[in-house]
Protein backbone atom coordinates (compact mmCIF):
# COMPACT_ATOMS: atom_id res chain seq x y z
CA UNK A 1 0.00 0.00 0.00
CA UNK A 2 2.80 2.38 0.84
CA UNK A 3 4.11 1.97 -2.69
CA UNK A 4 0.62 3.09 -3.59
CA UNK A 5 0.96 6.39 -2.14
CA UNK A 6 4.99 7.09 -2.32
CA UNK A 7 3.91 9.97 -5.38
CA UNK A 8 1.96 11.72 -2.59
CA UNK A 9 4.29 11.53 0.31
CA UNK A 10 7.12 11.82 -1.71
CA UNK A 11 6.63 14.85 -4.61
CA UNK A 12 9.52 15.34 -7.46
CA UNK A 13 6.86 18.84 -8.25
CA UNK A 14 4.32 20.76 -6.59
CA UNK A 15 2.08 23.45 -8.11
CA UNK A 16 0.77 26.37 -5.85
CA UNK A 17 -2.15 27.77 -6.63
CA UNK A 18 -2.59 31.40 -6.01
CA UNK A 19 1.20 32.16 -5.54
CA UNK A 20 2.09 35.30 -5.06
CA UNK A 21 5.07 37.67 -5.82
CA UNK A 22 3.74 40.25 -2.87
CA UNK A 23 5.72 40.02 0.62
CA UNK A 24 3.70 38.74 3.47
CA UNK A 25 0.59 37.10 1.26
CA UNK A 26 0.21 33.91 2.18
CA UNK A 27 0.84 32.42 -1.56
CA UNK A 28 3.84 34.33 -0.84
CA UNK A 29 5.69 32.95 1.92
CA UNK A 30 4.38 29.28 0.47
CA UNK A 31 6.27 29.48 -2.24
CA UNK A 32 9.06 31.06 -0.42
CA UNK A 33 8.98 27.99 2.30
CA UNK A 34 8.66 25.33 -0.47
CA UNK A 35 11.53 26.88 -2.56
CA UNK A 36 13.95 26.95 0.58
CA UNK A 37 13.57 23.83 1.77
CA UNK A 38 11.72 21.57 -0.86
CA UNK A 39 13.89 19.80 -3.01
CA UNK A 40 11.78 19.51 -5.98
CA UNK A 41 10.46 21.64 -8.99
CA UNK A 42 7.61 24.37 -6.98
CA UNK A 43 5.42 25.87 -9.82
CA UNK A 44 3.74 28.72 -8.88
CA UNK A 45 0.42 29.50 -10.55
CA UNK A 46 -1.44 32.56 -10.67
CA UNK A 47 -3.97 33.53 -13.20
CA UNK A 48 -3.11 37.60 -12.58
CA UNK A 49 0.18 37.43 -12.51
CA UNK A 50 0.65 37.59 -16.03
CA UNK A 51 4.53 36.25 -17.19
CA UNK A 52 5.50 37.65 -13.85
CA UNK A 53 8.21 35.55 -12.18
CA UNK A 54 9.00 34.37 -8.35
CA UNK A 55 12.27 33.57 -7.19
CA UNK A 56 13.03 33.49 -10.99
CA UNK A 57 10.43 30.87 -12.01
CA UNK A 58 8.19 31.94 -14.22
CA UNK A 59 4.17 31.61 -12.78
CA UNK A 60 2.28 29.02 -14.66
CA UNK A 61 -0.70 30.59 -16.66
CA UNK A 62 -3.85 29.01 -15.64
CA UNK A 63 -6.94 28.61 -18.54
Amino acid sequence: MLGELERIFNPHSLAVVSASNINLKIGNTIVWNLANGFKGKVYPVNPEAEGGKYTGTKFTPVG
